[in-house]
């Protein structure tokens, strides 16, 4: 049945298509009707492309007028009336590349009466000229890669990205189903992507990566999962933005830096990071390279390390980070680590049997009394005829939130969270949540660049406690 169903969408497709080539037809015959009905059936295709080159609807309303009047003056060029959508197309993004160019060239609204004015505009000219550069640099750079690609993935790539098709339009172009476009279209993708790093040269200099980036590069690996069966989860991306981050889907950890910025985006083994923590701990300084298929580390020592990358897609992580926090709490670093001390200090002394090692704690913030208290202990079963619990509390400042708020966390987890962020013992470190089952943050206050995002587990005496979302 799928099978006829498809069938019948591209005949209807290439009836579509027979249509609009009488249409041109027509047009160019002098019949004005005709031209009309193309002018509405690709007024919607026209219009995307402009808005591409333009967010504002009224520069992209003139962009869309210009487009089919000249068409209309050219229309008797056009020799194959069946690629009149591809023609128009190419003419829409050839008349918004002529917009955007007037654009750039159109000096700012600013006084030229006083020396100063003048050499800001030079600089802001200046600086629009190397911008240009750099774009057209990168656009000779993809048209390169895409000229690489087989024929049907070339044709595909033009038409939905570089035209701006949808991919109904494309499928019709192309005479096959949608879901064919988006199969074709995703193998274009990867291949593009190898494409890049194959005709990006490694470059003469690296970017070199000092004491603080590489202590986040030796963090990062803390948090991937070498145990999973998921490369991705045993790995460390260099995001967008300058973001480096870990995580094994129960806790994340996020560095950003304006130096990272300058990496491409790569997924790396967690490999990398181990080998300078555990065996390079003293380097603060060295040389981050992305080449073909690893990451080339070079430390100031002249020891090179690598890793390989990661061709999967890595977890999207920004779902577990909230725009904005229920409850805040601050407190000092040393508060925290000496109230987790103390509980696993008590829980070593009571010689807990293996099945009672979990380090979870109850986690109380009560803006109301201004603390915050860790609590723990064992509930009466099976031989153990004796409940214990133990727990700690210290003072905090809430920044937001009014009501309790009660959670179940790894005390590990918690504890390698706070001494992730590299404070001194006097230094604050912040506590937001929303609710027991989801992700709370600790970071350090009013520095929103390093941060640990921790799933807290159920807790105890619920009904879903063995439900399997509770963190190992």
């Amino acid at each position: 049945m799928q099978s006829v169903r498809l069938y019948t969408q591209s005949a209807h497709s290439i009836g579509i298509m027979a249509s609009q080539a009488d249409l041109v037809r027509r047009a160019q015959r002098g019949e004005r009707g005709a031209f009309d009905q193309l002018v509405r059936s690709y007024r919607a295709t026209v219009w995307r492309i402009a808005l591409r080159f333009t967010a504002i609807p009224e520069e992209a309303l003139d962009l869309v007028q210009d487009v089919f009047v000249a068409a209309y003056e050219h229309l008797a060029t056009l020799v194959d009336a069946e690629r009149f959508a591809d023609w128009l197309a190419t003419i829409a993004r050839n008349k918004a590349l002529s917009w955007q160019r007037r654009r750039h060239k159109q000096p700012a609204l600013l006084s030229l009466d006083d020396a100063a004015t003048k050499a800001e505009v030079a600089k802001s000219s200046l600086e629009s000229a190397r911008e240009q550069e750099r774009r057209q640099a990168i656009r000779q750079e993809i048209a390169g890669a895409v000229a690489a690609l087989a024929e049907e993935q070339q044709r595909v790539v033009h038409l939905h990205y570089l035209l701006g098709y949808d991919y109904r339009e494309t499928a019709a172009l192309l005479e096959v189903s949608e879901p064919a476009v988006r199969g074709r279209l995703q193998r274009a993708r990867e291949a593009l992507r190898k494409e890049l790093y194959r005709m990006a040269k490694e470059p003469t200099e690296g970017v070199i990566l000092e004491s603080a980036e590489l202590e986040a590069l030796r963090t990062a690996a803390s948090f991937a999962w070498p145990s999973s069966e998921r490369e991705t989860i045993n790995s460390i991306c260099f995001g967008e933005g300058g973001k480096l981050v870990a995580t094994d889907t129960y806790r994340l950890f996020c560095h950003v830096s304006d130096t990272l910025a300058r990496i491409s985006p790569v997924v790396v083994h967690a490999d990398l990071g181990r080998r300078l923590r555990d065996q390079h701990e003293h380097a603060r300084r060295g040389e981050l390279r992305v080449t073909d298929d690893e990451v080339v580390l070079r430390l100031d020592d002249g020891t090179v390390l690598s890793a390989p990358t990661i061709t999967a897609q890595y977890p999207n992580w920004q779902r577990v980070v909230p725009d904005s926090w229920a409850i805040r709490a601050v407190a000092r670093v040393g508060d925290w680590l000496e109230a987790l001390a103390l509980l696993s200090r008590e829980r070593e002394a009571v010689c807990l049997a293996e099945s009672d090692t979990r380090s979870r704690v109850v986690v109380v913030l009560s803006p109301q009394g201004g603390t915050i208290a860790l609590r723990q202990g064992v509930e009466p079963f099976e031989d153990r005829r004796v409940a214990w619990e133990s727990s700690a509390s210290f003072a905090a400042l809430f920044r937001a939130g009014n009501q309790q708020l009660v959670l179940a966390a790894n005390a590990d987890y918690i504890d390698q969270a706070i001494r992730a962020l590299h404070l001194a013992d006097d230094a604050e470190v912040e506590f937001a949540a929303n609710s027991p089952l989801k992700g709370f943050r600790l970071s350090s206050p009013g520095n929103g660049r390093t941060f640990v995002i921790i799933m807290p587990m159920q807790l105890p005496g619920t009904a879903s406690e063995n439900k399997g979302t509770a963190a190992p």
